[in-house]
Formats: C-alpha cells, structure tokens, sequence
C-alpha cells in the first residue's frame, strides 16, 4: 500500500487559500486557533481543517471540505487543485 502524502499548509497557501484566524475571545473556546479558506465561486467555498485538529498521526496533515459537504474530506492536494481548475477552468 502506497503511504499517502500529507497535506501541508504551505501547499494551501500556494492555492491562494487565505489564513482565517479566530482568537479565543470570539470564540469563547480557551485557544486560539486559524483555518484555511478559498472562495472557489461566490457562495462556494473551501475550508481546511482548523490547527487544532491536525491530524496528530501525520503531523501536519491538512484536509479541506465545504461547510455543505462535511462528510467530504479532501486530504489529497492533488485532488484541490483538479476541483479548483473545474471551476476556474
């Protein structure tokens, strides 16, 4: 079986995806914390996993899903950049 390549967040950042921070104080959790975010179209977006829930086996490992979709984990980034060229193909 073929070990599967982690996701980084430098790979995110290479996509034009965009750091989103949230502090503590809005969201009254006890840690501060950021996520990824790409608007593919208006109204659809792409979201990675938030720094808390990495992976803690593969270490910064990221995955991205859409808020509508969250069953749906993209955790290759070869698959990211496919369904980012359908849309802005």
């Amino acid at each position: 079986m073929q070990k599967r390549k982690k996701m980084t967040k430098q790979e995110l950042i290479s996509l034009k995806f965009k750091r989103q921070d949230v502090y503590d104080s809005e969201s009254q959790n006890g840690y501060d914390y950021h996520y990824y975010s790409l608007e593919l179209v208006e109204g659809l977006k792409l979201l990675s996993c938030d720094s808390d829930n990495i992976d803690a086996v593969l270490k910064d490992s990221w995955y991205v899903y859409n808020y509508n979709w969250p069953t749906i984990k993209f955790r290759d980034i070869e698959k990211i950049k496919s369904l980012i060229e359908i849309f802005n193909g």
